[in-house]
């Protein structure tokens, strides 16, 4: 699995087995690598600001 995006992730997984049925959930949250973050601040601070 690979995630082109931060931000809160959820994984839901239905398991069907012999044995019966179930579903799990798993929550993760995806940072920007630290390379890209600094990128993005750069960017994000050398935005004109419009009136």
């Amino acid at each position: 699995m690979k995630f082109s995006m931060p931000g809160w992730w959820e994984i839901k997984l239905k398991i069907d087995a012999a044995s019966g049925t179930d579903e799990v959930t798993f929550n993760t949250i995806v940072a920007f690598p630290r390379r890209a973050a600094g990128l993005w601040v750069r960017w994000y601070s050398a935005k004109p600001v419009l009136p």
